[in-house]
């Protein structure tokens, strides 16, 4: 099972939190960015919040979703 989690960054952290994100290989994979929210997918969600949870000391952002990804890309 895979999952969605959905963060609040600005557009300006988007490119940081990627690369904050790739230490962790196969982890995550970035998704899409609209209006504010990046979704991200996931098939380790309480490793990966823990990990964006770690994130925030240096970019500013906000977990607002995490869904199981009904199988779509």
């Amino acid at each position: 099972m895979e999952y969605d989690i959905y963060v609040r960054v600005s557009k300006e952290d988007v490119h940081l939190l990627n690369y904050l994100l790739e230490v962790e290989e196969h982890m995550f994979n970035i998704r899409k960015y609209e209006d504010g929210i990046l979704r991200i997918i996931t098939p380790f969600p309480k490793e990966a919040i823990e990990l964006l949870e770690g994130c925030k000391e240096m970019v500013d952002l906000e977990i607002i979703d995490v869904r199981e990804n009904p199988g779509e890309a």
